[in-house]
């Protein structure tokens, strides 16, 4: 008799359509609407077979779970785990945040627990500095924290055609430094965080776009991209509305209001592969 198994899902994201500081009394906290994107994590589970997520090197995944069974009162479960994705690791699309959603959603459905917020933010926090994937629509969070400060309507979806430079980000290790930068940089960014508010409340997609765009040209002072001048300089002729980045990772990439045609596609393909780098496409919701 075959053993029962269990499977969720969770989506990531393409970079963060806005990044910076949320000013909080005297403190500075990182803040970020992601990109919820079309890429996902799968995770089956098969209970009662040796737990294999060393072997799989998901710590993060092993200590959420920990956390999540203590909250629950409930003796934690070993098994079998097995993580399908088309989210690329270390480069700015949430992978292991996305890999610890889909193992909190797999183990919530074999006890029939309806999954709180509270449930994921608590297990999150302490684990890692995460983005909001687990709910699914934009949203202004302290990744930090692992709080909600503003949970926006969907203005529709966003068209984007990126490329991965060849380097693999540690964001454990950037938080002290975008800080500091973002201190320095205050004026600008409360100034952009007021347009990014304004654009969400109303759903202006373009005026989205455009506060991508900003974030993105901020984000150079810090955590710059090898070639985002050269994307930059090319906005026009690639006929694209602006500009995304995964502002810890190597994701850099156009955003299109409505979907690129064919030769819209080929051509930016090209112009991507002639820096080096795999070109892709994916959408934003």
């Amino acid at each position: 008799m075959e053993s029962p198994y269990y499977i969720a899902k969770c989506c990531g994201t393409l970079g963060e359509l806005y990044q910076g500081p949320f000013f909080n009394k005297d403190n500075i906290e990182i803040s970020v609407i992601s990109a919820l994107s079309n890429n996902s994590t799968y995770a089956q589970f098969i209970p009662d077979k040796a737990c294999n997520l060393a072997k799989l090197e998901k710590e993060k995944v092993a200590k959420s779970l920990s956390i999540f069974f203590e909250k629950i009162a409930i003796k934690q479960l070993t098994g079998h785990w097995d993580f399908t994705s088309n989210i690329t690791i270390g480069v700015g699309m949430s992978s292991s945040t996305a890999d610890i959603i889909s193992a909190l959603r797999c183990v919530s459905k074999i006890f029939g627990i309806r999954l709180t917020l509270d449930d994921i933010t608590t297990c999150l926090y302490g684990v890692e500095r995460s983005d909001s994937v687990f709910i699914d629509v934009p949203c202004l969070y302290l990744s930090q924290q692992q709080k909600i400060i503003d949970i926006y309507r969907p203005s529709g979806r966003i068209y984007c055609i990126y490329g991965l430079e060849h380097k693999t980000v540690d964001t454990t290790q950037t938080r002290d430094i975008l800080v500091s930068y973002y201190r320095d940089e205050r004026k600008n960014y409360q100034k952009l965080l007021e347009r990014v508010r304004q654009a969400y409340s109303v759903g202006n997609k373009m005026q989205i776009i455009e506060c991508s765009t900003n974030s993105a040209e901020l984000s150079q002072g810090i955590l710059p991209k090898q070639f985002y001048h050269y994307f930059k300089k090319q906005i026009k002729n690639n006929l694209a509305d602006g500009m995304v980045v995964a502002h810890t990772g190597s994701l850099l990439g156009y955003l299109y209001y409505s979907p690129p045609d064919r030769d819209t596609l080929t051509f930016v393909f090209d112009f991507i592969k002639t820096h080096g780098l795999q070109p892709c496409y994916g959408e934003i919701f």
